[in-house]
């Protein structure tokens, strides 16, 4: 089902974006956060195992689904491509985080946090998302491990 492909890599995408916010201080009251100084390089490819999760959608849950990822890296800034959508995020010392909206089985999916930690050529965590569209709505949340390729 093509809205179970693009959740998952919207999961995937906030993830990271969710990590990065939190890792680098994102939020809060009134004061910026301080500039991520130490930005480990995750530019390249990226293989994916995602399982998603959701009590509140229809479909089969929990899934397991694979997919590839594009990372261009400026400074501590990401884009991160991905069947045919693309997301921006962060990394903040070895903590990635995007996220993002697209269409999706229509209706919307928006990762709306995303926290992922880097070891080696692998980063791991979780991102949670939200679909909406002709009235209703469903959440959930996708844990990914990624490979580097």
């Amino acid at each position: 089902m093509k809205r179970n492909k693009v959740v998952s890599g919207l999961v995937v995408v906030l993830i990271v974006m969710s990590f990065v916010l939190v890792s680098c201080g994102g939020g809060g009251g009134g004061s910026s956060a301080p500039a991520c100084t130490t930005c480990s390089n995750v530019a390249g490819t990226w293989y994916t195992t995602e399982i998603v999760h959701s009590t509140t959608c229809s479909g089969s849950f929990p899934r397991t689904e694979h997919n590839y990822y594009t990372v261009t890296q400026n400074g501590c800034n990401l884009t991160v491509t991905t069947s045919g959508l693309t997301f921006n995020g962060q990394i903040c010392d070895n903590t990635l985080s995007w996220s993002g909206s697209y269409p999706d089985d229509g209706g919307t999916t928006a990762i709306t946090s995303s926290s992922f930690t880097l070891s080696g050529a692998t980063f791991t965590g979780t991102a949670n998302w939200t679909w909406s569209g002709s009235g209703s709505s469903c959440s959930g949340y996708t844990d990914t491990t990624a490979t580097k390729q």
